[in-house]
């Protein structure tokens, strides 16, 4: 009995450790080649969606109307990665070079200030308070310029890669091109494949998904949009510079419920406080309340 046990057990975890093993060398080696391919599909799943939906409304021959909307899907993404890439990679370019500068110009007068108030109300604690503010000053100034250089250095480095996305890129929309335009007859070869009960399952699975992630992607859209439009106009009131590509960013952000629009303007707000700026983070503190008080009556 004991030794059918340990037989069974042997079988079991060689029969997981051979799937572990699959899955690993999929997730390593197989799956980074077909990247180009699998956004190629996403691509193609995307514009079937715009294709089916403009068929009803636009009598057009359906080769003709694939190839316009994936010119127009392409021409757009485009247009977005030229506007507003370039300028986002500036903006942050500038953004963290100046880091050391806004450190030592804003927060090290706070630190020095606050480490002179406490040595006039505990003087005893004079050389303990100086060696502490000195500390803290070299600390923080120089984990501030090794983490801005490293930042610019890996954004920059990107540009060392661009033989590769572009290799990647032509592939993904050579694969987008071609699925496309047979992705109804593949479709069509794998539910052959199926029988009755797999097919029904497989057609309800992908309209409850398709329908959801519609639902689901038409929220985020309208949520994005009303984050855009309250953070532009109140940072143009504000007078901040390149309020509508910060706006834009932070509404991004707002996309991913980790982050969420707090990751900036939270921090945003204390570095206001800090430097003494009260008027401005009051007023960041109000948009961000009304931003977040809207988000909850959208969703």
């Amino acid at each position: 009995m004991q030794v059918e046990k340990k037989r069974n057990f042997i079988i079991k975890f060689l029969y997981l450790l051979i799937i572990g093993l699959i899955v690993f060398f999929l997730a390593k080696y197989v799956i980074p080649l077909l990247t180009p391919f699998i956004a190629g599909l996403v691509v193609a799943l995307m514009a079937r969606g715009i294709i089916n939906f403009l068929g009803k409304y636009i009598k057009i021959n359906k080769t003709l109307l694939r190839i316009g909307v994936l010119i127009m899907m392409y021409a757009l993404v485009l247009f977005l990665a030229v506007e507003f890439g370039g300028r986002l990679f500036a903006v942050l370019k500038d953004f963290l070079t100046s880091l050391p500068f806004l450190y030592a110009k804003d927060i090290q007068p706070v630190i020095i200030k606050l480490g002179i108030s406490l040595t006039e109300r505990f003087p005893n604690l004079q050389e303990i308070v100086n060696a502490s503010a000195q500390s803290i000053n070299s600390t923080i100034l120089s984990f501030v310029e090794k983490a801005s250089t490293g930042v610019i250095n890996n954004v920059t480095g990107v540009a060392g890669k661009v033989t590769g996305l572009l290799v990647k890129t032509t592939f993904m929309v050579i694969s987008s091109v071609l699925i496309t335009f047979d992705l109804d007859a593949i479709e069509g070869f794998i539910k052959n494949q199926m029988s009755p009960r797999t097919l029904h399952v497989y057609d309800n699975v992908v309209n409850n998904t398709g329908h959801t992630l519609l639902m689901f992607g038409k929220a985020y859209i309208i949520i994005i949009l009303v984050t855009f439009t309250e953070l532009s106009i109140g940072l143009t009131v504000l007078g901040v510079k390149n309020s509508l590509l910060l706006a834009s960013l932070i509404a991004l952000v707002d996309i991913f419920p980790v982050l969420g629009t707090g990751t900036i303007m939270i921090p945003w707000i204390i570095y206001q406080l800090i430097v003494g700026n009260y008027r401005m983070a009051i007023s960041l503190a109000v948009i961000y309340a009304v931003i977040w008080v809207v988000r909850q009556a959208i969703e």
